[in-house]
């Protein structure tokens, strides 16, 4: 499968546009980015087993619950 939102190979990546994506994910371990990356790249990852696709969609589960959060405590901050 590919994803046809995915970049080519060839076509250049606009170093602003990378930097925005590096912020985003700067908490992943490196071979989360590495995953991540290849994905962007457009490639598909066949080593994913279904338990390591569990584990990843667990791992965004609480990453975003802490997020949203985050989110929530930071709003009541700005706004009591």
């Amino acid at each position: 499968m590919n994803n046809p939102n995915a970049r080519s190979h060839e076509e250049p990546l606009d170093s602003l546009i990378i930097y925005k994506k590096r912020t985003d994910i700067s908490n992943l371990d490196p071979e989360e980015r590495d995953y991540l990356e290849s994905y962007e790249r457009g490639e598909w990852i066949s080593d994913l087993t279904p338990e390591r696709v569990k584990e990843l969609q667990a791992y965004a589960r609480v990453t975003l619950e802490e997020r949203e959060k985050e989110r929530e405590s930071k709003k009541e901050i700005i706004d009591p």
